[in-house]
C-alpha cells in the first residue's frame, strides 16, 4: 500500500492524526443517529468539524437523489492540497460504497447470507454494526 499513497500525503496524515483528533472525529460522527437514508446531517457536521480542523483542505458534501426511502442521504468527500488534488471518500451512504458482493459486504452490513433454510427452532437475529466511516447498518 505504501507504493499507492504519495509519500507527502502519508507523512502529512501521520503528523495530523493523533488520539485527540480521532476522539473528536468520532464525537462528530456519533453526535446523533445517522440511519439509512438520513446521513446528510452527519455529513455536514463532520464536514464542518474537518473544515475547522484543516481549513486549507476542501470538504464537499455530495447529496444523493432524494427518494422515498432515502430522503436525506449524502456522502462527504475530502480533498488534498497536493498537485492533482486527489479526493478521499470520508463518510458515505452505504449504497454508494458497498461492492454488491454478499460475502465481501457482510462485515459492513451485518447481513450473513443463508446458505440453506434455517433449522426448526432457529430464528433470525437482527444485528447492528458500524460500517466504513461510522455509518450504521442493520441486517
Amino acid at each position: 500500500m505504501d507504493d499507492e499513497v504519495p509519500a507527502p500525503l502519508r507523512h502529512a496524515a501521520a503528523r495530523a492524526v493523533d488520539e485527540a483528533t480521532l476522539v473528536d472525529a468520532l464525537a462528530a460522527l456519533t453526535a446523533q443517529p445517522s440511519p439509512y437514508g438520513r446521513e446528510r446531517a452527519t455529513a455536514h457536521r463532520v464536514a464542518d468539524w474537518a473544515a475547522g480542523r484543516w481549513p486549507e483542505l476542501p470538504w464537499r458534501v455530495d447529496p444523493l437523489e432524494r427518494t422515498a426511502t432515502t430522503p436525506d442521504s449524502a456522502n462527504l468527500v475530502g480533498g488534498s492540497d497536493l498537485g492533482d488534488r486527489p479526493e478521499l471518500l470520508i463518510y458515505s451512504h452505504l449504497d454508494t460504497s458497498l461492492t454488491g458482493g454478499t460475502d465481501f459486504d457482510a462485515p459492513i452490513t451485518g447481513r450473513v447470507p443463508m446458505l440453506r433454510p434455517a433449522s426448526p427452532g432457529v430464528r433470525a437475529v437482527r444485528q447492528t454494526v458500524s460500517g466504513t466511516g461510522g455509518s450504521p447498518a442493520t441486517g
